[in-house]
């Protein structure tokens, strides 16, 4: 922790009413005094909420960075400080594992939550978990580490700052991986995205000998036309509609076939090359299952709402679904972990 006159100083930034109150917060909470006041106003100052423009990102998808103004708005900036505290603490008294789930809201739901708060998107979702690791996990107990909205780089921050604990590195338990939805739905490019999801994975590589399952992201809807303009020329939204029940004058714009046909197989096929190259220096320890076919809509592109309701979460039929898709290669790692 900084020394008190350091956090005195934090207190004291002229950063106006309701941010004064971000600072307090951090002051008072042990995980956030390790903040400098520089860090501090750059992560809840009043701004555009513009991550990228051009070919400049305010946050990178590969440097660990809190979760800044130009991804959130200060309010949820302060929600996502208090649920990187609770996350710590409770993790921290957490005995050590026999799987980690580590990632953004799609893995919060396990806990029915969002940012620590109950989520009416994640009804159903814990039940699912249970009823997956009693059966098809031959009763594993799961530790759950995920924040909705967080990117690679917000995931890389929250590990660089103890989230988790001594007996979780030290555990050798099987890590589920899936981050990365949140830099493309913000702007990252493909690449910008599997740098960060690689650089994640270096870190768990680094800090802990768990085997790593790695998931390739799933299909999703509603990303910003300003995004997609990052992705590729115009011509991608002359992308043919296709008809659709679920949209409003009966057919489906380009973006989201933009996303699910160009940017979302790009991304995956950049993220399974990393692993590839750094499963050749670290063995058997990194593995990358693809689980997205389930959640396209007879396999045009389109996301199947009946088990992602709002083109992005899993709702718990999904959950069923996804998880029936990964435990088998966690449980096949930690098999391989031991022999």
């Amino acid at each position: 922790p900084d020394p008190p006159e350091a956090r005195m100083a934090i207190m004291a930034a002229p950063v106006g009413r309701s941010s004064r109150h971000f600072a307090l917060l951090a002051c008072a909470v042990p995980f956030c005094v390790k903040l400098t006041a520089a860090q501090l106003l750059h992560s809840i100052q009043r701004g555009p909420r513009t991550m990228c423009k051009g070919a400049r990102c305010m946050e990178e998808a590969h440097t660990p960075s809190p979760r800044t103004h130009h991804v959130s708005s200060p309010k949820q900036v302060a929600k996502w400080w208090q649920a990187v505290n609770d996350t710590r603490a409770r993790l921290g008294r957490s005995s050590a594992a026999d799987l980690i789930f580590m990632g953004d809201s799609i893995t919060e739901s396990y806990l029915g939550t969002s940012l620590g708060q109950p989520w009416k998107r994640a009804v159903g979702c814990p039940e699912v978990f249970a009823d997956a690791l009693a059966g098809q996990g031959q009763g594993r107990r799961a530790l759950v580490a995920a924040l909705a909205g967080d990117q690679t780089q917000h995931l890389l921050w929250r590990l660089e700052h103890g989230e988790l604990a001594a007996q979780h590195l030290a555990s050798g338990a099987p890590i589920n991986l899936n981050i990365g939805t949140n830099n493309l739905g913000k702007g990252h490019t493909p690449a910008e995205t599997a740098q960060g999801v690689s650089s994640v994975l270096q870190w768990l590589l680094t800090h802990t000998t768990s085997p790593i399952l790695v998931n390739a992201l799933l299909p999703r809807g509603g990303v910003p036309k300003s995004v997609i303009a990052r992705y590729c020329p115009p011509t991608c939204d002359a992308l043919p509609t296709l008809p659709s029940p679920y949209a409003r004058d009966g057919h489906l714009r380009g973006r989201e076939l933009t996303y699910t046909l160009t940017v979302l197989p790009e991304t995956n096929a950049l993220v399974q090359r990393s692993v590839t190259n750094l499963a050749q220096v670290h063995g058997g320890r990194l593995r990358f299952v693809d689980c997205g076919t389930a959640f396209l809509e007879r396999g045009q592109g389109v996301v199947n709402r009946t088990v992602m309701p709002d083109k992005l979460h899993p709702n718990a039929q999904g959950h069923a679904i996804l998880l029936r898709c990964l435990l088998p290669h966690l449980l096949d790692a930690a098999l391989t972990r031991h022999r």
